[in-house]
C-alpha cells in the first residue's frame, strides 16, 4: 500500500536531511548551479514542491513561481523558506496541474513516486499547463547501491518500492521507481517537443521543450 502522503507529512520537519549525504554535496552543488539556470526569468509551477529546497534555490531568478504540494506540512515549510511578492503556494494535487500557460513546470523527486502506468498521462497534463516553447524540468534519483536505500520489491504493474523507516519507529512502503532515458522519452513521445536526459552521479534531469 502506497502511504506516501501520510509518510511525507510525518517526515517534514527532517525532509531536507536527505541533502546531507557526504558522498552526494559535489552533484547537488552542481544541480544546485544548474537548476536556476534554467529557469530565469519563467512563470514557473512547482509540482510536488515539498519543503521548497529546491524552490529557494531558482526562485530569485523567476518572474513568478507557484508550488504545490498535498502535504500541509511541508507546504508550511515552503512558505516560510521561500518569501517574496511573486512566489506562493497552495495545497493541491500534483496529478492534476492547475490550468495556465507557465513558461515551465519543475518537478523534484516526484516523478519517482508516479505510477509508471501513469507517467504519459502525467507529462500530458504537464504539457497542456505550460504555453507553447515552454520547458518542463525535473529532477530526480540514480538508484546507486550503498547509497540509495535497498529496493524491497516490484509489484505486479513493475513498480518498484522501499521500506523506509522514521525516527518515532513507524514504517512505510513507499513507491520508488528509477525510469531509464528510452522510458522517458516514450513517455513523452505524443508530445511536441523535444527531451534531454543528463546524469549527475547520483541524479539524472529530464528537460523537455514544448514545441
Amino acid at each position: 500500500m502506497n502511504d506516501m502522503p501520510a509518510y511525507y507529512a510525518q517526515r517534514a520537519p527532517i525532509y531536507d536531511e536527505v541533502y546531507l549525504k557526504p558522498e552526494r554535496q559535489p552533484s547537488l552543488r552542481r544541480l544546485e548551479a544548474w537548476l536556476p539556470e534554467q529557469l530565469v526569468g519563467c512563470s514557473v509551477l512547482d509540482l510536488a514542491c515539498g519543503t521548497g529546497y529546491w524552490t529557494a534555490l531558482y526562485a530569485p531568478q523567476a518572474r513568478a513561481v507557484l508550488g504545490v504540494d498535498a502535504a500541509e506540512p511541508t507546504l508550511a515549510i515552503a512558505t516560510a523558506r521561500v518569501s517574496g511578492a511573486h512566489v506562493r503556494f497552495e495545497l493541491g494535487d500534483a496529478y492534476a496541474p492547475p490550468a495556465g500557460e507557465f513558461d515551465a513546470c519543475f518537478a523534484g523527486f516526484w516523478l519517482s513516486h508516479v505510477p509508471r502506468k501513469r507517467w504519459t498521462e502525467w507529462f500530458s497534463g504537464v504539457a497542456q499547463a505550460l504555453r507553447p516553447g515552454g520547458r518542463m524540468v525535473l529532477i530526480d534519483n540514480l538508484d546507486v547501491p550503498g547509497s540509495s536505500t535497498p529496493l524491497d520489491y516490484t509489484d505486479e504493474a513493475g513498480d518498484t518500492w522501499q521500506i523506509r523507516r522514521l525516527k518515532d519507529g513507524s514504517t512505510h512502503h513507499v513507491m520508488k521507481n528509477y525510469p531509464s532515458p528510452a522510458q522517458l522519452k516514450a513517455a513523452c513521445a505524443a508530445l511536441p517537443g523535444q527531451g534531454h536526459y543528463q546524469e549527475w552521479d547520483y541524479y539524472w534531469t529530464w528537460q523537455f521543450d514544448k514545441a
